[in-house]
């Protein structure tokens, strides 16, 4: 890549020097010279060289001149690749113009529709709004013509059934009142009959007491007789080999399974 800093860097260090021509001779002193032969003109031109041939032997500014052209080229580039660059640009910008253009159309076309269906379903709920409102008021009017005849109907069903109203009222407090009454008499007759049933229940438990000490009492003394009647001797009576009469169908019974009292006369005979 041409860097120019660096060329007129070299150029600096090279420390050429110019060396300016010559000026031109006028027109009028050119005419007063003396005619040049060709023989002289060639000599001349062997022994001082022109100015041209020494710019092209030697030019100090042909560096300079390359890097000119250089730079001239990388500008014209430059310029090229600007000027494709803005017909690209040019291009596409042209073409966002068209899609920008499309999409407004689209919009455009979309935004009617849509006021349109808009309308329209403005109209239909509209429409419909206005058929339900009518509905609603028609029911409305009707709901209050039945609750009126239905409130006219109870007022003359109450004016017609007041007076059976109060008999059955008027029987319904005297039958309050002799269910009050007779309610009254079961209350006393039960409380009564729970004063009773107290007091009946305490002489029976202290009958049963009294029943329990006194067969406590007789089992004591049943068990003195046994006692008694077990340490008495019965080997020396007479009777005891005399044998009884018994039919064949009784038990034989011995003289210890009979229980006596406590004067020593047998009570009953127990199987």
């Amino acid at each position: 890549s041409f860097r120019p800093q660096a060329a007129l860097k070299r150029l600096r260090q090279r420390k050429v020097r110019f060396r300016p021509p010559s000026p031109p001779l006028s027109f009028a002193a050119m005419q007063k010279l003396p005619p040049i032969s060709p023989s002289m003109q060639q000599q001349m031109v062997r022994t001082f060289p022109s100015v041209a041939d020494t710019v092209d032997s030697e030019n100090p500014f042909d560096f300079t001149w390359n890097v000119l052209k250089a730079l001239k080229a990388e500008v014209r580039e430059l310029q090229a690749a600007l000027h494709s660059e803005q017909h690209k640009r040019e291009q596409e910008v042209s073409g966002l113009q068209r899609e920008l253009q499309a999409c407004r159309d689209d919009l455009a076309k979309e935004r009617a529709e849509r006021v349109a269906d808009s309308a329209k379903r403005a109209e239909e709920l509209q429409s419909e709004h206005a058929r339900v409102s009518d509905d609603l008021r028609q029911t409305k009017a009707f709901r209050e013509d039945q609750i009126r005849e239905m409130g006219d109907q109870m007022e003359d069903w109450k004016k017609a059934h007041a007076k059976d109203i109060q008999d059955l009222v008027d029987k319904l407090k005297a039958e309050s009142a002799s269910r009050d009454k007779v309610t009254k008499n079961l209350t006393e007759t039960l409380d009564e009959t729970r004063r009773v049933l107290d007091l009946t229940g305490r002489d029976s438990r202290e009958c049963i007491l009294k029943l329990g000490q006194d067969v406590k009492l007789i089992s004591d003394q049943l068990s003195r007789v046994n006692n008694t009647w077990s340490s008495f001797r019965s080997d020396a009576l007479l009777s005891r080999s005399m044998q009884p009469l018994q039919s064949p169908n009784s038990p034989t019974l011995s003289p210890r399974q009979y229980p006596f009292a406590a004067d020593g006369k047998p009570l009953a005979a127990t199987g």
